[in-house]
């Protein structure tokens, strides 16, 4: 995050924590709190899981201008500008070239899609693009992948797997359906590739930037 503000001075982060992270985020911000550039939100203890609070942050900053969703746990090496298309982090595979994930694409009726499984480690849904009815289809999609993975179609042992990127699966679909135009910031993404933005993801392997 700092890295963000480093290269965006003049914007303003809004960091949504739990209850357990909430303390450490305060003091960790403490210089850009204090300069009002961040400001941190504890969203306390939620029954929803953080895939539904995220796509429940989706719709929330759809309509406001400027406003787009990105993880903090990237590193900044430039400064953003956002398009006038909807935005994604990169895409990173079609869904239908990808098991087990082109198995829930025909009880989705996307047998014949091209939709592409778009990381949502950057999110920007360009404002006034979206009526509310329509971004609620992020959560019907959301429902429906988690009811297919108890419906016996997805296999026992990828599960796990599939809800666990249930947010990501959801909101790809929902784009790929929804016929408006859609960038991503990155081409292709690699650990360490020196781009304007870098993500930790990798970091789960025990990789650092």
């Amino acid at each position: 995050m700092a890295s963000f503000l480093y290269h965006n001075s003049n914007s303003k982060v809004v960091i949504h924590c739990d209850n357990f992270t909430f303390p450490s985020a305060q003091n960790e911000f403490r210089y850009f709190i204090k300069r009002g550039n961040v400001t941190i939100v504890e969203n306390g203890l939620s029954k929803h899981s953080w895939q539904e609070q995220k796509i429940q942050l989706f719709r929330e900053i759809a309509p406001l201008e400027a406003n787009f969703y990105m993880d903090c746990d990237v590193r900044w090496n430039g400064s953003l500008t956002l398009s006038q298309s909807c935005t994604s982090y990169v895409a990173e595979f079609k869904l239908a070239d990808k098991s087990p994930f082109r198995e829930l694409l025909p009880s989705l009726n996307l047998g014949g899609s091209h939709a592409e499984m778009l990381n949502t480690t950057f999110v920007y849904l360009y404002p006034g693009e979206f009526t509310d009815a329509e971004l609620d289809q992020i959560t019907y999609y959301h429902d429906e992948i988690l009811k297919i993975c108890k419906s016996g179609i997805v296999a026992k042992l990828d599960i796990e797997q599939v809800a666990r990127l249930s947010e990501q699966l959801s909101y790809s679909i929902f784009i790929a359906n929804s016929g408006r135009n859609h960038i991503a910031l990155k081409s292709h993404d690699g650990h360490k590739d020196g781009s304007f933005l870098e993500s930790s993801y990798f970091g789960a392997t025990g990789a650092e930037f």
